[in-house]
């Protein structure tokens, strides 16, 4: 049989021959918008010949304003980083599309394979507007597909997409419709703006704050629990949009689908025992690193050197590589007779971390000074 040549594909392909590649409908859809949307924009872009655009310092302080929502923090997403995540959806579907044709040509190599597997589904808002934990949940596959969709008139609304680990919940909501979905001014909202969101479990109300993820999106996070969820369970969901008279309302159907490994009172350097602090546990999964720790009660404080929960509060975590993982959420009681429960969540631990070092800023030293105790916690072997 004679050798099929590359020259030969290629002189099949200028005559037309037909190639038989299925693309998957969702993908098209989202290319068709990513393309659209450049060329929207190309136009409006594009500085005048011969001239350089100078950076808007107005528009840049107003960029990162940071105002609080009715559910928690309401943040701003600069105009840099705006268009970088724009760079980023445009990078994905110029990969997408080279990968598509090699394919068709037959000669992908199994390396270039190999790292279209690492890229990002096209659509993913987790991967591109996410922090590292929402992007680990979709590297590890824990993302949970959705479909509860609702109409109010013109506006219709779906929540996509749900990652829940145990510690924090986060949704992907989308509206359709020309106009931004994220109000940049809760006081002043254009109409299809949303304007608040509610979450209940039972009878349990939770406290969501939600950040923009593209023009027509939003990710919905959460993460203090007065009580655990059971799993599985259904989470109860409001919105309210500009312009649209009666609330949106969804039953969100959620389970966990994380492996967690938990560490029961690791060893506590002497110092951190003496200002009052009990580690009870920490719990590492792919998307989250927990802490859970408390302040034993000022009746026991016999050698008067323990921390108020006003006083101190924790830096980000690290691991014994340097790696630094920021501090996603968490809460912590007041004090009462029993002591106070305090619990933090962070970006999650990478695989081949031994060891995770955490940071308690403690207000008031004995020279009157703030100071920080630091706390190394031996991890076990997870890259199994």
């Amino acid at each position: 049989m004679k050798p099929d040549h590359i020259d030969e594909r290629l002189d099949r392909l200028r005559s037309g021959t037909e190639l038989n590649v299925d693309i998957p409908e969702a993908v098209e859809l989202r290319m068709e918008e990513i393309l659209g949307k450049i060329r929207a924009e190309a136009p409006s872009s594009l500085p005048a010949a011969g001239k350089r655009r100078k950076p808007d310092r107005a528009g840049l302080s107003d960029g990162i304003l940071q105002v609080n929502g009715q559910a928690g923090s309401h943040s701003i997403v600069p105009g840099r980083f705006r268009r970088l995540r724009r760079l980023a959806a445009i990078t994905v579907a110029g990969v997408l599309l080279l990968g598509m044709g090699m394919a068709g040509l037959g000669y992908m190599s199994s390396a270039f394979a190999e790292s279209m597997r690492s890229v990002p589904v096209i659509g993913s808002l987790f991967s591109l507007y996410g922090d590292r934990g929402m992007q680990a949940a979709v590297e590890n596959g824990l993302v949970q597909p959705v479909a509860v969709t609702e109409t109010l008139g013109d506006t219709t609304i779906s929540v996509r997409n749900v990652i829940y680990d145990g510690a924090r919940i986060v949704l992907e909501v989308q509206r359709e419709g020309d106009g931004e979905f994220y109000s940049r001014d809760l006081r002043n909202p254009e109409p299809g703006e949303l304007t608040s969101v509610e979450a209940y479990w039972q009878e349990q109300q939770l406290m969501p704050s939600w950040r923009p993820a593209g023009e027509h999106s939003v990710l919905v996070s959460m993460d203090r629990f007065q009580s655990g969820l059971t799993s599985p369970f259904t989470l109860g969901v409001t919105l309210t949009v500009a312009g649209v008279e009666q609330p949106f309302r969804f039953d969100v159907p959620v389970k966990i689908n994380a492996e967690s490994v938990v560490i029961e009172k690791p060893n506590m350097p002497d110092t951190l025992a003496n200002r009052g602090f009990v580690v009870d546990k920490i719990i590492v999964t792919p998307v989250t690193t927990q802490v859970f720790f408390h302040l034993r009660p000022k009746a026991e404080d016999t050698a008067n050197t323990f921390v108020h929960p006003d006083d101190f509060d924790m830096s980000a975590a690290r691991d014994d590589q340097g790696r630094v993982y920021p501090i996603l959420g968490g809460q912590g009681d007041p004090e009462t007779e029993s002591g106070s429960k305090q619990y933090y969540i962070f970006e999650p631990v990478n695989k081949a971390a031994s060891a995770l070092k955490l940071y308690f800023n403690v207000a008031g030293g004995p020279d009157g000074k703030p100071y920080t105790i630091e706390m190394q916690v031996p991890l076990p072997d997870r890259q199994r």
